[in-house]
């Protein structure tokens, strides 16, 4: 069945095949990034692995005129060899969103993001697997980022070409926790059952930011007792806080933010480290950032500093922070935060969070 380029005709027409599902098969194939000394020992591994994804493809109208993109999102489903025998396989499950964008009648450019979490097969062991200083639980946080082209074979077949960036970290939960970064390239092949041509649409009115209100939300965040004893040589018992930020939306999609936010956090000496080395500390810091926009679901990015003392083990006053969230009413969200020194996570947060305005 044919796609007319008609936006009233399409809609109309073909309600029905809105969204299209997309089901793809990607093989990747890359390397793994060395960020600091404590993962010398796995310089050399060569991550392999192929992935499933389940998706679709939004094309109506008034998807389009909301973006000014065509998005996909669904779930993706990917195995990986992670080339040696220290870091051994992973399992993971993500859920993705990925705007794509239409280069005449056949190509298009397209980058995607996903969150999500994996069974890794080899986490660090003292006695059977001391050298692995990059994961340290079986079920891991998992991070994902690409961007590429694809092209338009068939009606039914689109072959893709990306860049990949993925990360593992648990925030910290238990030592040792340097993370896994691996880039790959990849290929894949996207089947529509239906016609998979994007539909040309005249570009929506431009989004007029600056007649746009401001909003304020205010939240509050918890994180349960986790352990830095290898490294930091000191445990949190706890972590709990509130904050405050405002946003400025610029696009149908995306928003910057502002904001502060106070916590305490109880710190306690670890066994055989002299008393006095770490302590319950009251932090509060000043940050901005910015959100992409997908109905329910924000991603957030944030880069902070620190505006009273810190723990001298954080070695920074700065840290950046990457967020999920879900709108689960008119005014309230929830969903989580890594908070990152560096190369070193510090925390995930868990957040509740209720718009004012």
């Amino acid at each position: 069945m044919g796609l007319s380029f008609s936006a009233t005709a399409q809609d109309a027409g073909n309600k029905e095949k809105f969204p299209l599902k997309v089901y793809g098969l990607n093989l990747h194939s890359g390397a793994v990034l060395v960020h600091n000394h404590d993962v010398k020992s796995i310089e050399n591994a060569k991550p392999k692995g192929f992935s499933f994804d389940l998706s679709k493809q939004f094309i109506d109208s008034a998807s389009y005129a909301y973006c000014r993109t065509y998005i996909r999102k669904g779930f993706t489903f990917s195995f990986y060899d992670l080339g040696t025998s220290i870091l051994g396989n992973g399992f993971i499950g993500s859920y993705f969103i990925e705007p794509v964008y239409r280069i005449g009648n056949k190509f298009q450019f397209q980058f995607r993001g996903d969150m999500g979490a994996g069974y890794f097969s080899q986490p660090f062991d003292s006695v059977t697997n001391p050298l692995n200083n990059n994961y340290s639980l079986h079920i891991t946080p998992y991070l994902h980022l690409s961007a590429g082209f694809g092209f338009r074979i068939t009606k039914k077949l689109i072959l893709e070409g990306n860049a990949n960036f993925n990360h593992i970290s648990n925030g910290n939960y238990k030592e040792p926790n340097a993370g896994l970064n691996w880039s790959t390239f990849s290929a894949a092949l996207l089947y529509y059952p239906d016609n998979n041509r994007l539909p040309k649409y005249n570009k929506p009115p431009r989004y007029k930011w600056r007649e746009q209100k401001a909003g304020l939300d205010v939240g509050l965040m918890y994180v349960p007792k986790q352990g830095y004893h290898r490294k930091w040589k000191t445990t949190r018992n706890y972590m709990a806080g509130m904050f405050v930020v405002g946003t400025k939306k610029i696009s149908r999609i995306s928003a910057f933010s502002a904001g502060g936010e106070l916590y305490y956090n109880n710190f306690t000496d670890a066994p055989g480290v002299a008393a006095g080395n770490s302590k319950p500390a009251t932090l509060a810091s000043l940050y901005f950032g910015h959100e992409f926009l997908f109905n329910k679901i924000i991603f957030s990015q944030q880069y902070g500093r620190y505006i009273t003392d810190y723990p001298a083990f954080f070695k920074t006053a700065t840290y950046h922070r990457w967020g999920l969230r879900y709108r689960i009413g008119k005014h309230l969200y929830a969903g989580f935060n890594m908070k990152v020194h560096k190369f070193t996570a510090d925390f995930i947060d868990l957040r509740l969070q209720y718009k004012i305005f």
